[in-house]
């Protein structure tokens, strides 16, 4: 009886551990690919004649911060992409309309800073990938604005 009941209990930590291991974290392409594609989202809204360039690539970043969360496995994306925008946009218009303008699928970060220029937090609520948009201050020659993203944690990349 005693054996059955043991049997009976490695049998189901057997289950409850091969559930865990079934959970398996997306790839780094995959949480690259989402964030580059939110990116582009919020690019797709500027108006038109606006000039986007994304940046050069970033190593990949761990996802093991202390700072931010404590320990965790894998590893992030971060992408930027420079706007120019026409001559004469109001900056802060196009900046804080963003949020409205995105729709249901991401969520507007409150962010209790004062800040000199127009920004705002951004959240892919189906990707869970955070867009901080910041935008030129009003007396800057060229008016632009400046899109960090950062995706989820994915898995080790290749390489």
């Amino acid at each position: 009886m005693k054996r059955a009941a043991y049997l009976a209990g490695l049998l189901v930590i057997a289950i409850l551990m091969g559930g865990c291991a079934t959970t398996s974290m997306p790839s780094h392409a995959e949480v690259t690919d989402e964030a580059k594609a939110s990116l582009q989202e919020i690019v797709d809204l500027m108006p038109t004649g606006a000039v986007a360039t994304s940046r050069p690539d970033q190593a990949p970043d761990s996802c093991d911060i202390s700072m931010i969360g404590g320990k965790r496995d894998g590893f992030f994306y971060t992408g930027s992409v420079d706007i120019v925008l026409p001559t004469g946009t109001d900056v802060s218009s196009v900046v804080n309309e963003l949020p409205s303008r995105l729709g249901d699928g991401w969520q507007n970060i409150r962010v209790d800073l004062k800040l000199s220029f127009p920004t705002v937090e951004l959240r892919n609520t189906r990707t869970e990938v955070q867009v901080n948009v910041m935008g030129s201050k009003p007396e800057e020659a060229t008016p632009s604005i400046y899109l960090n993203a950062i995706s989820r944690c994915g898995e080790r990349p290749a390489g």
